[in-house]
């Protein structure tokens, strides 16, 4: 039994034994893991620093430079005399005119281009409404081999009295009717309904 009771206590020694080593183990890996994170970030953190230290000792350099040519400047520069001042009155007052010719000259283009665009409007409308008309015409002229259309088109445009095409005009010597005139009639069309 005691030999028994001696292996339990040298195996569960070893387990004692390397459950601390396990977590030491773990723990010294965690450690050096976050060491190695915060060595990146502070490597990093001085890389930024370095550039804002050479960002701000480049601004400071630029400011000496303007501050002395302020300088240099100041002492160069007199204040105007007023000959100049009033070349420089007279200057502007030479400028507003123009500006306000060019304005005047601009306003005027500008009504200019809005009567074009009206009248195109107007071309636009009637070129338009020339086209429905010979659109109309076309389809009236081309109805028939006989020759009536092109009387129905003539008289389409002279109107009724004017003594041509529909009204009092056939082939055949009939007279029409104001009934086959209208539009709707078969006799309007081309076809002789009333023989």
């Amino acid at each position: 039994m005691g030999s028994q009771g001696g292996g339990i206590r040298e195996g569960g020694g070893t387990a004692l034994l390397t459950s601390p080593f396990c977590s030491l183990l773990r723990r010294l890996v965690t450690l050096i893991s976050q060491q190695a994170l915060l060595g990146a970030s502070s490597q990093a953190f001085r890389k930024q620093a370095e550039g804002a230290s050479q960002a701000a000792r480049r601004y400071m350099e630029d400011n000496e430079a303007l501050r002395k040519q302020l300088q240099e400047a100041g002492d160069d520069s007199t204040p105007p005399s007023r000959a100049e001042n009033e070349n420089l009155k007279a200057k502007v007052e030479k400028l507003k005119e123009e500006l306000a010719a060019s304005k005047r000259t601009l306003e005027k283009a500008e009504n200019e281009v809005q009567a074009m665009r009206r009248q195109a409007e107007g071309l636009t409308r009637e070129y338009d409404r020339l086209l429905e008309q010979h659109a109309r015409l076309q389809v009236l002229g081309g109805t028939g081999s006989t020759g009536r259309g092109t009387r129905v088109a003539a008289g389409w445009i002279g109107g009724a009295g004017c003594g041509i095409g529909v009204a009092g005009c056939d082939r055949k010597g009939s007279e029409r009717t104001e009934r086959q005139q209208n539009k709707r009639h078969p006799s309007y069309w081309g076809r002789d309904w009333e023989r």
